[in-house]
């Protein structure tokens, strides 16, 4: 269910969503479809996990997913030029998944992989479909933790990264900055790479190119290297050359 909206920002209440809607469709999975340029879009798609869902998508601008309205999974600006990010968190059971993609570009697919799984959106017109209240940090929740439950914390505002429950702006020594899901890790996880001695980022599917935190896939690695987290050094060579350590 895509939902593009006049405004390039969030509508905040029911009316705003009602006064401001511009487009509202049914989209396929596993296939790209078209957006329209510097609107805000939500989309969202429910998920039936028997056993466990693998998601992926690839789009552009600044998308942040929440799982089931409250639990942030990504929040990244991933710049102007579209590429493919693998979410590191896998799902089951019943899931809400809504994407929130300011500054958009002009194409969005979403892949969902997993033994005997379902995608579905509920089938509502656009009139009847109420504006779910943008998350915000519960009292009970712990420190400048943005999503918890029971007093465990799950997800983390922006600017902090999640530290085992806690919310820090600074990952401890022997952990590294996951950009794409905020989280210190203790090594980079799948679909993302080493770009620094404390950092992860998205790995880009085009060879010979890195991520550039708010460009997107626009660095080039050094000659011969297919796979790389900066300009200085490779992680993967093309075939016909050899990684020198």
């Amino acid at each position: 269910m895509c939902e593009t909206y006049t405004t390039p920002t969030p509508p905040t209440t029911d009316s705003d969503a009602m006064n401001n809607i511009l487009q509202f469709s049914y989209q396929p999975v596993n296939a790209i479809f078209s957006l329209i340029p510097s609107k805000f879009t939500r989309i969202s798609t429910h998920l039936e996990c028997n056993t466990t869902c693998a998601v992926s998508f690839y789009t552009s601008g600044l998308v942040t997913l929440y799982k089931n309205w409250q639990t942030i999974v990504v929040d990244l600006d991933i710049g102007p030029e579209p590429w493919n990010l693998t979410v590191s968190q896998v799902f089951t059971g019943a899931v809400l998944l809504t994407f929130y993609i300011q500054q958009t570009g002009t194409q969005f697919g979403l892949y969902v992989s997993g033994d005997q799984h379902a995608v579905f959106s509920h089938g509502h017109v656009w009139a009847a479909i109420l504006i779910a209240p943008v998350p915000q940090t519960y009292s009970n929740c712990p420190g400048n933790c943005y999503n918890c439950y029971n007093g465990m914390c799950y997800s983390c505002p922006a600017g902090l990264y999640l530290n085992g429950t806690a919310c820090v702006a600074t990952c401890p020594g022997g952990t590294f900055f996951s950009e794409a899901d905020r989280k210190c890790v203790t090594e980079c996880t799948s679909g993302t790479v080493k770009a620094s001695a404390t950092t992860c980022l998205p790995k880009c599917d085009t060879p010979g190119k890195y991520f550039i935190p708010g460009e997107g896939c626009v660095g080039d690695c050094i000659p011969g290297c297919i796979v790389c987290g900066n300009d200085q050094t490779c992680i993967q060579c093309h075939p016909t050359t050899t990684l020198n350590y």
